[in-house]
């Protein structure tokens, strides 16, 4: 399935190949984080280990951090 960001892409393609490389890479980026970073997180928490859960949801937060700044200095372009 498609999301926002890949769409994005798509759109941006034939007009700035930058931008729509940089949207392809917060796509991509999406799924190891869903698939594989959660249920990581999730696991962390269930069985109590405190640091590792810290640790992953800051990497998360980080990676979540950048995928806004990403999209908003894109979108910023675009005005």
């Amino acid at each position: 399935m498609l999301d926002s960001s890949g769409a994005s892409a798509l759109f941006w393609r034939p007009h700035d190949a930058l931008s729509a490389t940089l949207m392809a890479a917060v796509a991509v980026s999406t799924v190891p984080v869903r698939q594989f970073l959660m249920p990581t997180i999730s696991r962390a928490t269930d069985s109590g280990q405190r640091q590792r859960f810290k640790w992953l949801h800051s990497l998360s937060a980080l990676v979540t951090l950048g995928h806004i700044g990403l999209t908003g200095w894109l979108l910023a372009g675009l005005a």
